[in-house]
């Protein structure tokens, strides 16, 4: 499944119809939440207070955004689950300009709404990311940063 991406600037603070999630990008100030109807995701800049930027995804939903910068500004990204079962990798390094550069299928039958990533968490020691599903299965990703197409589910934890 290809996800189509498209970035805008914006200047009005009403852009969320149903806002379904937010993460905080503490180093920079940035607040990004996303929309569940518009399919949007917005960046904030709180020091600013105004709109940098959204990202418009025209066919999925996104549903929890987990934000990356431990490293240095080389490796800046946010993670993006959606409700069609994907794991979106964009790099965040211009807030201005993210790129989305890897996505992934973690779900494989989200069509049916009975499965999707409900809950997303970090180890950044090992750079690793556990996603925990509506069905209480549990995944586990090793991230290889840098190199985000090697990254891979290494464990499913059935419950």
């Amino acid at each position: 499944m290809k996800v189509k991406v498209r970035l805008y600037t914006v200047s009005s603070p009403n852009i969320h119809k149903k806002l379904k999630t937010l993460s905080l990008d503490r180093s920079r100030g940035i607040l990004y939440s996303a929309d569940d109807v518009a399919k949007v995701i917005v960046a904030y800049d709180l020091n600013a207070r105004k709109c940098v930027g959204h990202i418009k995804c025209s066919n999925a939903n996104p549903n929890r955004i987990l934000i990356y910068n431990k490293d240095s500004n080389k490796y800046r990204r946010m993670y993006v689950t959606t409700k069609q079962g994907l794991l979106l990798f964009f790099d965040i390094a211009n807030v201005y300009q993210p790129v989305l550069i890897y996505s992934m299928k973690v779900v494989l039958r989200p069509d049916s709404g009975i499965n999707f990533v409900k809950q997303i968490n970090m180890d950044t020691d090992r750079n690793i990311l556990v996603l925990g599903l509506k069905n209480s299965d549990v995944l586990v990703i090793q991230l290889i940063i840098g190199k985000e197409h090697m990254s891979t589910i290494v464990e499913k934890i059935p419950f």
